[in-house]
């Protein structure tokens, strides 16, 4: 290798940039210093290595990215190109890069073969563009260190009825005297989160501020790193803010209306669950479906003891076929209801028993005395009526 071979490649490996050489026909890498590795976590070597460097692209711009060489093909000598692009990184994240091309070799018909190129990450930048185009214009940039905000735009000030100087004057106390009570609980948590992120992270939060006129407003905030010291450490970050206050009390009416249409639903509900039915004078059945709770088993003693006393029935018929399961609770519910309809003067008849349900009833003990008991409900109504028949007679 000569001197000056030397001193190039020299310069070369001293670049603090990554430089390589492309293959547009065989879509491979064959150079590149290793500035690559920081880059994209490969060596050199792993790169040559790639049958084809393509695949390292995003899916969603590869096609570009082979429109873009195309042009390069039939470019003059000297001219620069410019790509953006995303590229997978060794650990599997995506990072935007900005590379410039310019012919380097060409084929015998004269079409370029190859390109020289540098490239740089610019996946912050990237960050931080969509960031900001992802919100309104509300943004600000905050010292974590000192605790207080060193910038903001006059949209952010305007919208809490301040002025940027009061904003700048109130220096550390500011998130102390705009934030609502119960968000600042959280601040210390948040920052220590956002003192964590990577470069380029975003770490999304809502919290309550006061307006200068003592209303509420809710933010959506994003921030991402802004500065760090010399140790790597951060001391600034920039949030972007938007105003979700409307979107906040829509969601609250919105729940609102939903706690009044299950409100509404379950009173229906609890009159359907417990309906008593006169069938005849003094003759009213109860039938009950589906699954007992403490709540409604309350609902039927009270409806038992209302219906009673508004019907005048001298006999309640409890058909229990719609009931899945008996346990201890339902028989606790049945011996009260008994009870608290003898006592009053009327008597309780028990229908659809099934023979799973009266096995069951034995082996909790169920106290049913005094409770008459019939297989269905057509007999338990026959039976009613022929005790109404023959009192009737008497």
């Amino acid at each position: 290798m000569t001197e000056t071979e030397n001193f190039a490649a020299t310069i070369l490996r001293k670049l603090p940039q990554l430089v390589y050489v492309h293959d547009i026909v065989n879509r491979q890498n064959i150079f590149a210093t290793n500035e690559i590795i920081t880059l994209l976590g490969y060596t050199p070597h792993e790169v040559r290595e790639l049958e084809d460097t393509m695949q390292l692209l995003h899916t969603d711009d590869l096609s570009e990215t082979e429109a873009y060489f195309a042009r390069i093909a039939e470019s003059s000598d000297g001219i620069v190109h410019e790509n953006v692009y995303r590229m997978r990184h060794k650990d599997g994240q995506w990072h935007w890069l900005r590379s410039r091309e310019t012919p380097f070799a060409r084929n015998e018909s004269g079409q370029v073969t190859q390109v020289v190129g540098s490239v740089e990450d610019i996946t912050q930048n990237k960050w931080t563009e969509r960031l900001l185009n992802s919100v309104a214009s509300y943004i600000y940039v905050y010292n974590v260190v000192e605790q207080r905000n060193v910038w903001s735009n006059a949209d952010l000030a305007e919208l809490l009825g301040y002025s940027q100087e009061e904003i700048r004057e109130l220096g550390e106390k500011l998130l102390p005297h705009l934030l609502h009570p119960d968000d600042l609980l959280q601040l210390a948590n948040w920052q220590e989160r956002i003192k964590q992120l990577s470069d380029g992270q975003i770490f999304e939060y809502e919290y309550r501020m006061y307006r200068k006129d003592g209303t509420l407003i809710w933010f959506m905030d994003r921030t991402v790193p802004f500065t760090r010291n010399i140790t790597g450490q951060l001391t600034e970050y920039l949030g972007a803010v938007q105003d979700i206050t409307s979107l906040k009390e829509a969601e609250s009416e919105r729940v609102t209306l939903q706690e009044r249409v299950i409100n509404a639903q379950r009173d229906a509900i609890r009159e359907l669950s417990t309906p008593l039915i006169p069938i005849a004078e003094g003759v009213v059945v109860m039938p009950l479906i589906g699954i007992m709770n403490s709540d409604r088993a309350q609902r039927i003693l009270e409806t038992l003891l209302s219906g009673v006393a508004e019907y005048q029935a001298y006999l309640v018929i409890i058909d229990i076929t719609g009931v899945r399961d008996v346990d201890t609770q339902i028989a606790q519910v049945l011996v009260q209801a008994a009870q608290a309809v003898r006592l009053l003067g009327s008597r309780v008849m028990l229908t659809g028993i099934q023979p799973q349900i009266a096995q069951t009833l034995i082996q909790l003990g169920a106290d049913l005395g005094g409770i008459l008991t019939q297989s269905t409900l057509q007999r338990g109504i026959a039976t009613a009526l022929s005790i109404r028949d023959r009192s009737d007679n008497d």
